[in-house]
């Protein structure tokens, strides 16, 4: 069964539900996973997604961090596919984690991320550890999206003798944990500073992962949205 998944930093979705509303009618993808949606509690999910499907947000704690926009992850599934949430997984930064059962008895996990820019190098790399700890790569198929503010990759390059030398904590971080848990790095899609910060992990194949040029709202010239497609042993469906 080929799974089709979107994914796009959408630098906020607050004035955008009616065409953001309408794009996802036309689209056709099983799950939408969306970084930076600066959304909270005064905006009802049903404003953005028709029925069918199965909204998850981790919205960003604006009053704790005395700040007024910014962050925010969700990811969408359609109802079908019976996704459940997983939150043993999702750390201090902002990240949403769904599980969908295979008839396999294996499982597709999905976790989408928003790390900003300014964030504490320790910090990242112990959330990485406390993840890398808890996720079972012999027993799921696990994908992870999100931007993760790490300009100084140059994922065309990515070998492990580049990351010994590495004069960024957070690339060495983030190396090791890749490296660690035997996952792939597959987005190579340069935004118009030549930088990749969205990143597509993945420990199963990917068989396409394409920029997409109709994407959900406008796309961000820091951000290039991109679409996953893969084929996974059938899900276990409504």
């Amino acid at each position: 069964m080929n799974c089709s998944v979107f994914y796009q930093n959408v630098r906020g979705l607050r004035t955008k539900p009616a065409i953001f509303f309408n794009n996802v009618v036309l689209a056709y993808y099983d799950i939408i996973s969306l970084s930076e949606t600066w959304l909270n509690s005064s905006f009802a999910s049903l404003d953005y997604f028709p029925p069918e499907y199965t909204v998850f947000r981790r919205d960003r704690d604006y009053e704790k961090l005395s700040v007024k926009f910014g962050g925010g992850v969700l990811t969408a599934v359609k109802k079908h596919l019976r996704a459940n949430r997983r939150f043993d997984l999702e750390f201090e930064w902002e990240s949403v984690w769904i599980e969908i059962p295979l008839r396999d008895n294996s499982s597709l996990l999905i976790g989408t991320f928003y790390f900003p820019p300014n964030v504490d190098g320790s910090k990242f790399s112990d959330q990485l550890d406390m993840l890398g700890d808890k996720l079972d790569v012999d027993q799921h198929r696990i994908l992870i999206l999100g931007d993760f503010n790490i300009p100084e990759i140059n994922w065309h390059l990515v070998h492990p003798s580049l990351f010994a030398h590495s004069a960024s904590f957070k690339a060495n971080a983030l190396f090791s944990f890749v490296n660690l848990l035997g996952f792939t790095q597959t987005n190579g899609l340069h935004n118009s500073a030549g930088h990749v910060l969205d990143l597509a992990l993945a420990n199963f194949p990917i068989d396409s992962l394409m920029s997409v040029s109709d994407p959900l709202v406008l796309p961000d010239v820091w951000h290039v949205p991109f679409s996953v497609s893969f084929m996974i042993s059938q899900f276990k469906c409504m």
